[in-house]
């Protein structure tokens, strides 16, 4: 348990880790790269070229996972489904009844 008269206010604009992971920076650099790149993909032997310029970053990512789904991988199949039709309802069934202990704290 913290020790609270070790607790400080942070002060407004006050950085507390100045050296820690910046995850913004690492978003955007990859981003970046992202952006920066161009390739193509094969569906049903057809070529499509992908442009990642100018932010289409979500499209090249959809495209390649589309790409993925054709070629027969469950994954990429599963998270199309997932996103497009949503998640199936997952059940748990026991083999037996437990009456609920409730413990008043």
């Amino acid at each position: 348990m913290a020790n609270v008269s070790n607790l400080k206010k942070i002060k407004k604009g006050e950085v507390r880790n100045p050296n820690g992971i910046n995850q913004y920076s690492a978003m955007n650099e990859l981003r970046e790269m992202l952006e920066a790149s161009n390739f193509a993909i094969e569906i049903n032997g057809k070529r499509i070229e992908v442009d990642t310029k100018g932010g289409n970053v979500r499209k090249a990512m959809f495209a390649k996972l589309i790409q993925m789904a054709t070629d027969g991988d469950m994954r990429a199949i599963q998270e199309i489904m997932n996103r497009t039709e949503g998640k199936p309802i997952e059940t748990v069934r026991t083999h037996e009844i437990q009456e609920i202990e409730l413990i008043e704290i």
